[in-house]
C-alpha cells in the first residue's frame, strides 16, 4: 500500500510539519517517531494496520522533511502542540496514540490532554525513568552522526554497528530516510543538529501522574534487550495504568519496530484489532 504526503503548519510559528498518510476512515492511528528518526521508521509497519485505520506517520519538528525550529530550540511541549495541529487540521475525532521512545512520551500527553478522543494508546519503549546510560548513548549516536557522509553505504555500516539486530534491507530503508544529498555529492542527516543540544530525555515525574489518569485500553511495548526502559519500570507502568497490559518483543532492543519488525506486529495487532471492534461498537451505539 502506497502513502500519501500531506503537510500541516504550525499555528504558533508556521513550521511545515510533513504527515505520511495511508488508509481511509473515521477512526485514525496516529504514529509519532523517536528522538533523531522520522516518520520514515514507520514505513513497513503503517500499511500493515491502515486496513483498520486511517494511519498517519508524523514528522516532528527538526526531523525528516518537517522544517526546522527558527529558534534552534526544541521541548516535548512544542512538540505535543504541534501533533495537537495535525489532529485540528486533519480534523481526527476518534484516534489511537502509537508513541517510540520521545514519541512515547509525546502520545502520553496527548493521551491524557485528550481523554474523549483518544481510543487507545501504545507506549513503544519509553518510560517515566529511562536508563540514564541507554539515553546518554541515543544522544552521542545521534550527535556523532550529525557529519557529512560520503555515501549511503558509509552511512549503512555506521548503523550496522550501533544497531546489530536490524537486517540489512531495513538498515538500508533506515539510512534512505535519514540523510538527503548535498550539493557536492555527499549525505546529510536531515535532521536538525541542534536537537542533540535539548534535554529530550530529561526525568518527567509528572509521567506518573499522567499514566495513573488515563482510562483509555494502553499497551506497554518493550525490546527485551531494550537499553533505555527498563523491565521493572515498564511492569510498573502497566501496573498503574486503569485498563493497561504490557508486551515484551523478543529480538529487539529499544528500536523495537526496527529490530524485529514481525515481533512488533504481532505485539500489536490483537491490542489495536481490539481498540478497532470497541470503537466500531460505540460508534454503531
Amino acid at each position: 500500500m502506497q502513502g500519501r504526503d500531506l503537510t500541516v503548519t504550525s499555528a504558533a510559528d508556521g513550521v511545515r510539519l510533513r504527515v505520511r498518510e495511508w488508509g481511509a476512515g473515521c477512526d485514525a492511528c496516529v504514529l509519532i517517531h523517536g528522538f533523531g528518526e522520522g516518520g520514515y521508521v514507520w514505513n513497513r509497519f503503517a500499511p500493515s494496520i491502515a486496513r483498520l485505520f486511517r494511519t498517519l506517520a508524523v514528522d516532528l519538528r527538526g526531523h525528516g522533511e518537517s522544517s526546522w525550529d527558527p529558534t534552534g530550540r526544541y521541548c516535548v511541549e512544542r512538540h505535543v502542540a504541534d501533533v495537537l495541529d495535525v489532529i485540528e487540521v486533519l480534523r481526527l475525532k476518534r484516534f489511537v496514540m502509537i508513541g517510540h521512545s520521545l514519541g512515547g512520551d509525546i502520545a502520553i500527553r496527548i493521551t491524557a490532554a485528550r481523554p474523549r478522543t483518544v481510543i487507545g494508546l501504545v507506549v513503544v519503549d519509553f518510560g517515566p525513568d529511562p536508563i540514564p546510560e541507554g539515553s546518554a548513548r541515543v544522544r552521542s549516536d545521534f550527535n556523532e552522526s550529525m557529519r557529512t557522509w560520503d555515501s549511503l553505504a558509509e552511512y549503512v555500516s555506521w548503523l550496522q554497528e550501533r544497531r546489530p539486530l536490524i537486517d540489512l534491507g531495513m538498515i538500508q530503508d533506515l539510512a534512505s530516510g535519514a540523510l538527503r544529498a548535498t550539493s557536492d555529492g555527499g549525505f546529510r542527516p536531515k535532521c536538525d543538529p541542534a536537537l542533540g543540544k535539548e534535554d529530550t530525555f530529561e526525568d518527567r515525574t509528572e509521567t506518573w501522574r499522567l499514566l495513573e489518569g488515563i482510562l483509555s485500553p494502553v499497551l506497554v511495548v518493550r525490546g527485551i534487550g531494550s537499553a533505555v526502559l527498563s523491565d521493572n519500570i515498564a511492569r510498573q507502568m502497566s501496573k498503574v495504568l486503569r485498563n493497561g497490559r504490557m508486551r515484551i518483543v523478543d529480538c529487539a532492543g529499544h528500536a523495537v519496530m526496527s529490530d524485529n519488525p514481525n515481533g512488533f506486529v504481532e505485539a500489536l495487532s490483537p491490542f489495536l484489532l481490539h481498540v478497532r471492534t470497541i470503537s466500531s461498537i460505540e460508534g454503531h451505539g
